[in-house]
């Protein structure tokens, strides 16, 4: 009897020290990863860092030593080269830079003319010059006040250059209806449908029912939620060289709608080329920047690129202009190119063991008078304790540069 109840403690004591041995190993563990993702977080965040350093020192060099103070970027810039993955602590960081304004901005589909025709009294039309927005851009995806609603929608006017570049984007990824009517729609301040577009009548009337926003887009994947946009038009076909729409559009480029030569992607081009009747836009501009980046308006036509004048622009798959469809014109191509930019798309990751941690910050350069932004919904603000890090560094680099505002952050999203 004695020796049962000793094999029975035996036994006892043995699970005991097992399960204390395996809650140690469960809290190791969780203390294991803890710290892994606070190393892949501070190696996210040097990633940003070192991106906004990249930034700054392409202005620096810009404006010291390039073309006398002429502003260009361009796939030969620094930050174009990005960050490839270096170890830092016991982390990995890396840091990729994209430019917003080499993308077709979706929240300049509508134009408030008054406003342009402020802006363009005060900005010359040279690619230099013309990307000021100290005196005249408000942050991004920021909706303008206005006392009367009436005078708001009197000035919506939409952006033509851009809708039909737009337009042809997307009829050379084939798809099935053209969705312009309807990304104008979720973004102007009406609920009166256009001819192809829809309001809050049709998506009210879907099986997942909800209201059209009437408001600027807050991020291109927004766009999934507007009538015609497939997963497949939105995503592309690899098979074809296409990319996601992520890397063709945006909300934050320029609010005039400006592309920037020097860094848009081909098939962008090639929108621009097919939209407008210019063949080999694409190609032309690709081999000439390869070679050297342009610097003006002017450069770009010196090398043989033809740039419509007012009312030539064709449409795509037409031999006539606008005038003779009895449309009227809308002005010359030649502002709407620029070589510069200023709104930039800093994608950091940091790896540390089996975490890893993905932000992107979408930041303006040369900022002047702009404002941080903040237009984020409740489930966006998990990764605010590293915006505000993010926003103290920014304001660090501001006070080196002399208090003059050299970014500001106008978004900044968690991707884990």
């Amino acid at each position: 009897m004695a020796l049962i109840l000793v094999l029975l403690f035996i036994v006892l004591l043995t699970a005991i020290v097992i399960e204390y041995g395996y809650e140690n190993r469960v809290e190791a563990t969780f203390v294991e990863s803890a710290v892994a993702e606070f190393e892949a977080e501070v190696a996210t965040r040097s990633a940003v860092a070192a991106g906004l350093s990249l930034l700054s020192a392409d202005l620096n060099l810009d404006v010291n030593n390039y073309l006398e103070g002429a502003q260009v970027d361009s796939f030969q810039d620094a930050w174009a080269m990005g960050i490839a993955y270096r170890p830092i602590n016991k982390a990995v960081m890396q840091c990729l830079i994209s430019d917003e304004y080499g993308k077709l901005n979706l929240n300049a589909l509508l134009t408030n003319s008054g406003l342009l025709t402020q802006d363009s009294e005060q900005d010359t039309v040279d690619g230099e010059t013309r990307d000021k927005p100290q005196e005249t851009e408000r942050p991004v995806g920021e909706k303008e006040t206005n006392d009367s609603s009436s005078d708001m929608l009197e000035t919506e006017q939409p952006n033509e250059y851009l809708v039909e570049a737009l337009r042809a984007l997307f009829a050379m990824r084939g798809a099935q209806e053209d969705p312009v009517d309807a990304i104008l729609d979720w973004i102007d301040a009406d609920d009166e449908a256009r001819p192809g577009g829809a309001e809050s009548d049709y998506y009210g009337s879907l099986d997942v029912a909800y209201a059209c926003k009437n408001g600027p887009l807050s991020s291109v994947e927004e766009l999934l939620l507007v009538r015609g946009i497939t997963p497949e038009i939105f995503f592309g076909n690899p098979d074809n060289g296409e990319v996601p729409l992520t890397e063709l559009l945006t909300v934050r480029g320029s609010r005039r709608g400006d592309l920037n030569v020097n860094t848009a992607a081909r098939e962008t081009l090639e929108a621009f080329g097919e939209a407008f009747g210019m063949s080999n836009f694409a190609e032309t501009v690709m081999d000439e920047r390869e070679s050297s980046p342009f610097t003006s308006i002017e450069d770009i036509e010196s090398r043989g690129i033809a740039l419509p004048d007012d009312g030539v622009p064709v449409p795509a798959g037409g031999g006539n202009t606008r005038q003779d469809q009895g449309v009227e014109p809308f002005g010359s191509l030649r502002p709407a190119l620029i070589c510069s930019s200023q709104v930039f798309r800093i994608r950091a990751t940091g790896s540390s063991g089996d975490a890893a941690v993905q932000v992107e910050a979408y930041v303006a350069r040369n900022a002047g008078g702009m404002e941080s932004s903040n237009n984020r919904t409740d489930e966006e603000q998990s990764g605010d304790a590293s915006r505000r890090r993010l926003e103290q560094a920014m304001n660090a680099q501001n006070n080196n540069a002399g208090g003059e505002k050299t970014f500001a952050l106008l978004d900044y999203r968690v991707l884990r």
